[in-house]
């Protein structure tokens, strides 16, 4: 499962906000415009971090909905099994459910209702390309109602005792299916026999792993907590697997001794309940472990300098760009100015270690930024870049709506001139001719003309 584009609406700045999300996305624009916001917005879908009333945006009209919401679109398999009846160890997919939206995504939104002056717990709904002939989608009704729903227009399913055959054949034998290409589910409703969808997703989300520029220098400095995290993370990804198995397991084995306790239970008074179901909260796997660093002076690692931490960052970087991953789950590592406290020749390295990390299919990166050295390093569609413009409204452009001029400006380019020294040029093909000569090993040997400010006459 991996992100591919993100929404936003009334959360912080951004009034309705969507962009695309690469492998590899540099997010730039002038401070305070919202750069870390969209970093602080993926944590609270991710991560569940905490939200209140002040990241609503304080630009709504007063008569509108208050209410705010970050939804994300993910690349998913759409013939890839998946069990989502509770009642039934049965698997469908996706697509045979309708369950992705009009260009073939997993689209999970999450909102948050402020009305009353405090923000609900998220309500989660998927946005998909569905049919709207039926009263509910087929997804969240009961054994009994698709039976009904069948039999009321003559439908004649495999299997009437399987919902998942019901649902296909009234997919398939209803005529003129009428499509809504921003249909929502519900995928917690309490009346239905569904696994929670949003829940039954979570466990396949990519793993999201944000570091914060400003730090404390604290015992338990939250970088050197966020680094250990990340390794921990890392690490137990490829035993996630098991894991689960291990839960399931275990929620078997619970389930049926709740079972017998019940059946004990109903020789004293068989009216205190018909059914006894565990209402089981386990923790993540990588939350089980907690550590530190010593060096071998038995310094701790965390009463380092914040630049040293900041290279055990990059280290970590370095070995996870080489480490093959075993695990089917995907890793968004989301960086706030990794420039920070850093020599620009470490930030050259961090960045090559972010770009070999971005092509592998299973990492995400995003970073912001406000070293132009660090931009010049990316392609232009790796750009996110974003203004805050007089009416206090928030733009995200990419791609072709972005004007290098722009971004040139909100940067803040100097004028720059290598230490090796100039080369005056007549025009931009003399440029282009002397830096693929560059590229012969032989001629780079004797002269690197990187190393060189290019001047037109």
């Amino acid at each position: 499962m991996k992100l591919c584009k993100v929404k936003l609406v009334n959360f912080r700045g951004y009034k309705n906000a969507i962009f695309n999300i690469a492998n590899l996305n540099v997010i730039i624009g002038k401070n305070d415009v919202g750069k870390s916001t969209i970093i602080d917005a993926l944590d609270i879908y991710f991560n569940d971090a905490s939200i209140d009333i002040n990241d609503l945006n304080v630009h709504i009209p007063s008569q509108d909905s208050k209410f705010m919401e970050i939804s994300c679109c993910f690349e998913v398999d759409p013939r890839e099994q998946i069990t989502l009846d509770s009642s039934e160890n049965t698997a469908t997919c996706l697509e045979n459910e309708y369950l992705l939206n009009k260009d073939g995504l997993l689209e999970i939104s999450k909102i948050y209702d402020c009305s009353n002056g405090k923000v609900s717990k998220a309500n989660t709904r998927i946005i998909a390309k569905h049919p709207n002939n039926f009263d509910k989608p087929l997804i969240t009704l009961k054994l009994k109602e698709l039976q009904k729903l069948a039999s009321d227009n003559n439908i004649a399913p495999a299997n009437k005792g399987i919902k998942k055959e019901i649902r296909k054949a009234i997919f398939e034998q209803t005529q003129n299916l009428i499509f809504d290409e921003d249909f929502v589910i519900e995928t917690s409703a309490k009346d239905t026999d569904i696994i929670e969808l949003f829940q039954k997703f979570k466990d396949d989300f990519p793993s999201y792993m944000p570091f914060r520029a400003d730090r404390t220098n604290t015992d338990k400095d939250k970088e050197v907590n966020d680094t250990t995290k990340a390794i921990t993370k890392t690490v137990v990804a490829g035993m996630e697997a098991e894991f689960q198995d291990m839960k399931n397991k275990i929620k078997e084995e619970i389930q049926k001794l709740a079972s017998k306790t019940l059946e004990k239970l109903k020789t004293f008074d068989e009216n205190i309940a018909n059914t006894l179901n565990p209402d089981i909260d386990s923790k993540a796997l990588d939350s089980l472990f907690s550590f530190t660093f010593s060096c071998d002076d038995g310094i701790s690692f965390n009463k380092r300098g914040s630049g040293v931490k900041r290279l055990m960052l990059l280290s970590f970087f370095l070995a996870d760009a080489e480490r093959k991953n075993t695990s089917n789950k995907g890793v968004i590592y989301a960086i706030e100015e990794p420039e920070t406290s850093q020599h620009p020749d470490f930030q050259i390295m961090l960045m090559n270690a972010l770009k070999q990390l971005s092509t592998a299919n299973d990492r995400q990166i995003l970073l912001t930024t406000h070293t132009p050295e660090i931009v010049k390093m990316v392609n232009k569609e790796n750009l996110i870049f974003v203004q805050k413009y007089d009416d206090n409204s928030v733009i995200v452009q990419q791609n072709d709506a972005i004007e290098l001029k722009k971004v040139a400006d909100t940067l803040g380019i100097l004028p720059f001139v290598s230490y090796k020294g100039v080369i005056f040029v007549e025009g931009t093909t003399d440029i282009k001719f002397l830096k693929n000569l560059n590229s012969l090993p032989t001629l780079k040997d004797i002269v690197d003309l990187t190393q060189f400010t290019f001047i037109l006459r």
